[in-house]
């Protein structure tokens, strides 16, 4: 018959062995990874001073290609230094922005001044076109080699201050986001503006 003291000793030997095994188990599965660094698929910051500090650091980091798209563009003022910066370092940069036709007339406002913004700005030196329907907003860069991404969806009747966007490295990822830009620009027209 079995009483406490020796079942306690018996589960301190399976602990123990427990734990040599993960010890042991860990430093073979570590030798075969090493050097792989997993990255978080995603990363969530705040909209606003945060995702824009972001969205210029991308800008930043580009070097062969920026997909960007948004509604109006509005924050474009706060980070047009660094587009600029990496139109001249011959970054290909395409813009995708909401049919003016179809958003509401504030926002139409704001579009058409920004428009006016990014003409006096750089010219002829981005490529521009207009979807009837944006649902992601946001920038990919380089996502053919080592893309980065930032993105949010919109959320109507949530405050600014409590929306979310999320930072992506993740090639897949970053990837697919891209072949949702493309499909999109090829459903989109170039307007007058």
């Amino acid at each position: 018959s079995w009483n406490l003291e020796e079942m306690r000793r018996r589960i301190k030997v399976i602990e123990d062995l427990g734990k040599r095994f993960v010890e042991a188990a860990s430093k073979i599965y570590l030798k075969g990874r090493r050097g792989l660094v997993r990255r978080p698929l995603i990363r969530i910051v705040s909209v606003g001073d945060v995702s824009e500090e972001e969205t210029r650091k991308l800008y930043n980091d580009a070097r062969e290609e920026i997909l960007i798209f948004s509604q109006a563009f509005e924050y474009f003022p706060r980070v047009s230094k660094e587009l600029l910066d990496a139109v001249e370092r011959r970054v290909r940069v395409k813009v995708i922005l909401k049919n003016p036709e179809k958003m509401e007339e504030d926002k139409g406002i704001v579009q058409r001044k920004i428009l006016s913004l990014i003409k006096k700005r750089l010219g002829d030196r981005v490529e521009l076109r207009f979807a009837d329907d944006v649902p992601l907003r946001g920038c990919i860069i380089d996502p053919e080699t080592d893309g980065k991404a930032i993105f949010l969806v919109e959320e109507v009747g949530v405050p600014f201050e409590f929306r979310e966007a999320a930072l992506t490295s993740n090639p897949g990822l970053v990837r697919a986001l891209s072949l949702m830009f493309n499909l999109l620009w090829s459903n989109s027209r170039v307007l007058e503006f």
